[in-house]
C-alpha cells in the first residue's frame, strides 16, 4: 500500500492535537475553558487577519501567499483552547466578525503550497470548534462544500485535514448547519473504504458519528450495513483501522443507535 510522503507525514504530525470527537463525547464543563476571560492575542489576530485579507483571490496560489504562513500559524495558536484558554473564544469571534471564512476556504483549496492549504484547514477547524456561530459561518459559505469536494481529491494529509474540519462542523448541533452536514456525508462516505492511509477511514467515521446526531437518515444511506456491523464487532472482523478502546466502542455505539432509531 502506498505510504504518505515525508512532507505529508510532517503535515499530519503538525495538525491540531485536539481530538474533537473525544471532546464531543465529554461534558463541555469538564474539558473546555471559558475562552472569554481575557483579550490575550486579540491584537495579533487583527494584525494577522489584515495580512491574510490583503490577498486577492487570484493571489492565493501565487508565491506571495506563502508570506502568510506565519500569520496562519499565529492565528491557529491563538484559536487553540489549550494554548490560549482565556481568550480563544474571543479570538474565534473576532475572526468571524472580520469575515475571515471566505479567505480561509480559498487558501485551503488554492493555497500556494500544501503547507498553506493544511494550515488554512487547521485554522478553520479550530475556528469552528465548540463555536456555533463560527460553524454556521463556515457551513453557510457557498465555498464550504466546494472545498470539501476539491480537497478530498488531494493528498492523504490534506484529506485528513478537511475531514477534521467536516467533523468539527458536524459536531455543532444547530439547525443552521444541518443542511450542509446532510450534504457532507455523501462526500465523505468514500473515505470509509480508503485503506491507503489508515487514519482516513477513522476520520471519516468520526464525521459520520457527529452527522448522525443531525441527519441519521442521510448517514444510514451511505454507511453500508456490513460496515456498521463490522465496527460493532470485537473480533477479527473489526476493521484494522478502528481501535478497540472505550472511546471508539462508545462512538460506534452512538452511530449504530442513531442510524437505527
Amino acid at each position: 500500500k502506498p505510504l504518505p510522503s515525508q512532507e505529508g507525514l510532517a503535515l499530519c504530525q503538525n495538525r491540531s492535537s485536539v481530538s474533537f470527537l473525544t471532546l464531543a463525547t465529554m461534558s463541555a464543563s469538564e474539558c473546555l475553558p471559558a475562552g472569554n476571560m481575557t483579550d490575550k492575542g486579540l491584537d495579533r489576530i487583527h494584525v494577522c487577519l489584515t495580512g491574510i485579507l490583503s490577498l486577492a483571490p487570484e493571489d492565493y496560489d501565487q508565491p506571495k501567499a506563502k508570506n502568510q504562513q506565519t500569520n496562519l500559524d499565529d492565528i491557529s495558536m491563538l484559536l487553540d483552547h489549550q494554548h490560549n484558554p482565556g481568550a480563544y473564544r474571543i479570538c474565534q469571534d473576532a475572526m468571524v466578525d472580520g469575515a475571515a471564512v471566505p479567505a480561509l476556504l480559498g487558501l485551503a483549496v488554492n493555497g500556494a503550497s500544501d503547507a498553506i492549504c493544511s494550515k488554512a484547514l487547521e485554522v478553520l477547524t479550530r475556528l469552528v470548534f465548540s463555536n456555533a456561530r463560527a460553524a454556521e459561518a463556515v457551513a453557510g459559505d457557498p465555498a464550504f462544500l466546494l472545498a470539501i469536494d476539491a480537497v478530498l481529491q488531494r493528498s492523504s494529509p490534506l484529506r485528513l485535514a478537511v475531514l477534521q474540519l467536516a467533523q468539527a462542523v458536524a459536531a455543532s448541533h444547530t439547525l443552521a448547519v444541518r443542511s450542509a452536514v446532510s450534504e457532507v456525508v455523501s462526500r465523505v462516505a468514500p473515505q470509509l473504504g480508503d485503506d491507503t492511509f489508515q487514519v482516513l477511514p477513522l476520520a471519516a467515521l468520526e464525521v459520520m458519528v457527529s452527522a448522525s446526531f443531525h441527519c441519521p437518515e442521510n448517514v444510514a444511506l451511505v454507511v453500508p450495513p456490513s460496515l456498521l456491523e463490522s465496527i460493532l464487532a470485537e473480533d477479527d472482523t473489526r476493521p484494522a483501522w478502528l481501535p478497540l478502546d472505550p472511546v471508539h466502542v462508545l462512538i460506534c455505539g452512538f452511530l449504530a443507535t442513531n442510524v437505527s432509531s
